[in-house]
């Protein structure tokens, strides 16, 4: 006797007796039960140096080997990807998002020109790099920019990202993984708005119902920023940011660590689980994408 078919006998001992109800039920849990979504976002500090600012904007084109961290530690984060990819995509029904910041190619470059269309170029060299290293590594990856595909409402406060998801869900049917990065989008009725790799993480994560949701950065997060103190201790549980201390540096034009936290802890809130990883540590990624908690589990605050 297959699941649905265990589900069907079990509502029945407990439901009306009305067998379109009962299977609507049904069909319904199953959605849940027959795939397995995962979004899931690479931190800018893991693919660029947080703490090399370019004394003007066009070296980060000119001379990416001095921002970007080098290929074959990129490559591992992308080989670790494909081979939890490769064994979950069997399981079930698997949905892959990947996102990913973009460091001084967002936030210095924006601090010099403004939120201008002209920022989406660096944007994108940052990315286009990131999506070479993926598919050497064996990842099926197509870009998505969310430029072409996300708006902001000023009005509602929201992002509007239903053509953004039509094209991933097409990829995804295709056998592929969707990728996106941080950038500049056009903000209803006029003028342009920030659009961060968390933001998309987000908003993929509820409206895809996610099951399960991976943020990557350089370092654990811990009580105190490990960066500066050496007491620093690790944090297995995160339902509030009381339970730490930390700073966003004025570079970082999307909340730092604060504002993932609290991205996460509202993906949390609807059901998902969520985890904060330090993607240094060799074998971290493939084991949290195997659906593992290798780092700080996000539970909303009850």
């Amino acid at each position: 006797m297959d699941m649905k078919s265990k589900l069907v006998n079990t509502l029945r001992k407990f439901l009306p007796d009305d067998k379109q109800f009962i299977f609507e039920i049904v069909n319904y849990i199953s959605d849940f039960m027959d795939r397995l979504v995962q979004t899931v976002k690479f931190g800018g500090s893991m693919l660029a140096y947080s703490d090399r600012k370019p004394s003007i904007i066009d070296d980060l084109i000119g001379f990416p080997e001095t921002y970007v961290r080098p290929k074959d530690e990129l490559g591992r984060y992308a080989k670790e990807t494909f081979e939890a990819w490769n064994d979950r995509s069997g399981e079930l029904e698997y949905e892959l998002w990947l996102f990913h910041g973009v460091k001084q190619y967002g936030h210095d470059v924006v601090s010099a020109l403004g939120i201008v269309p002209e920022v989406r170029k660096y944007c994108k060299f940052l990315s286009d790099i990131i999506v070479e290293i993926c598919r050497r590594e064996g990842l099926p990856i197509e870009q998505i920019d969310l430029a072409e595909t996300c708006k902001w409402n000023e009005k509602l406060k929201i992002f509007e990202v239903e053509e953004f998801l039509r094209q991933g869900r097409k990829v995804v049917e295709s056998g592929g993984i969707p990728i996106s990065y941080g950038t500049v989008v056009v903000k209803i009725p006029s003028g342009y708005a920030i659009m961060s790799g968390d933001d998309a993480l987000l908003y993929t994560g509820l409206i895809r119902r996610a099951n399960e949701a991976v943020m990557y950065l350089d370092v654990p997060v811990c009580d105190k920023d490990p960066k500066v103190h050496l007491d620093a201790k690790p944090l297995d549980i995160l339902r509030s940011c009381k339970d730490l201390s930390t700073i966003v540096s004025e570079r970082d034009k999307t909340g730092g660590l604060l504002g993932k936290i609290e991205k996460t802890r509202i993906l949390a809130m609807s059901g998902t689980k969520c985890q904060l990883v330090d993607a240094t540590k060799k074998g971290n990624i493939y084991h949290s994408l195997m659906g593992e908690v290798v780092g700080t589990l996000v539970e909303p605050e009850i």
